[in-house]
């Protein structure tokens, strides 16, 4: 018997996941609906997936998440990958341990769902979307913070506190060279002693 390759293999999965009886258990509140979680298919794609000689493999990095299925006969494998979108999936009130379980159970959810070809509900579906907003970037954090006081005088002041920390202009500082709170520290030190010299050279 001449034997299946890993895209027969993956094609009979679906159709037999698409067999079972499956229920969705997720619910979206705001938006009144209902979607699959990773408990409503994963159990039974794990036992189709022994059967077949399949195995998935999930990973995750700062840039992108994957789902790898190998086979075991052939050695052969697929591999559904996906970009990650940095959003803050707990609103304000979710913490980083929690912001980062939700973005990996999602994105594990999203690419099974692309996988094995389940369809539901073309949404973020579990979350809020008055939740789902845009992660704000290092630069824009700092600008709003120095905004307040300085106003339309924001940029020309970081770009003065960032040639003196040895970066080109304020776009050019990197926060993995040099940390967010230790820019801020180090630019309120020297507004600080700036205006101390003024005020010495003015003789206050």
């Amino acid at each position: 018997m001449e034997k299946k390759n890993i895209y027969q293999k993956l094609a009979e999965a679906r159709v037999e996941l698409q067999e079972k009886d499956l229920k969705k258990s997720g619910h979206n509140k705001f938006a009144n609906f209902y979607y699959y979680e990773l408990g409503d298919f994963l159990p039974k794609t794990n036992v189709i997936f022994k059967e077949k000689g399949l195995l998935s493999v999930f990973n995750i990095n700062t840039e992108k998440a994957t789902l790898t299925i190998f086979d075991s006969d052939s050695k052969d494998t697929l591999v559904f990958e996906s970009h990650i979108a940095h959003a803050q999936l707990g609103g304000k009130n979710g913490n980083p341990i929690q912001e980062l379980g939700a973005l990996h159970t999602y994105m594990k959810r999203y690419l099974f769902l692309n996988a094995l070809e389940i369809v539901e509900h073309d949404q973020v579906d579990s979350v809020d979307p008055k939740e789902f907003k845009p992660k704000q970037s290092d630069h824009d954090k700092m600008r709003d913070m120095f905004n307040k006081k300085y106003g339309e005088k924001t940029e020309q002041v970081l770009n003065w506190v960032a040639k003196e920390l040895g970066f080109g202009k304020f776009a050019d500082w990197k926060p993995e060279e040099l940390a967010f709170d230790t820019f801020k520290n180090k630019a309120v030190e020297l507004i600080k002693a700036k205006q101390q010299e003024k005020e010495k050279d003015l003789g206050v």
